[in-house]
C-alpha cells in the first residue's frame, strides 16, 4: 500500500523511473524486514504461551537460569 502511494505521488512529481524503483525498493526491503520481525515475535509469544521449554528461555540470560 506504502509503495503503491510512493509510486503515485513520485509519478504526479515528475520523478523518473529509477528514482521510483529505487524508493519503492526501498520501501519493500523495510517492509519485508518489519514483517520477518512480527512474524518472529508472533512465533516465540506463541512457543511461551504453549510452555516450549527451548523457547521459554528466550530473553533470559545464563544468569537467570542458574537461579
Amino acid at each position: 500500500m506504502l509503495a503503491a502511494l510512493a509510486t503515485s505521488v513520485l509519478a504526479a512529481g515528475g520523478a523518473g523511473e529509477n528514482v521510483t524503483l529505487q524508493v519503492t525498493g526501498v520501501i519493500g526491503a523495510v517492509g519485508a524486514c518489519v514483517a520477518y520481525m512480527l512474524a518472529e515475535g508472533v512465533a516465540d509469544a506463541g512457543s511461551i504461551a504453549n510452555g516450549d521449554a527451548d523457547s521459554a528461555d528466550v530473553g533470559k540470560t545464563k544468569k537467570d537460569s542458574e537461579e
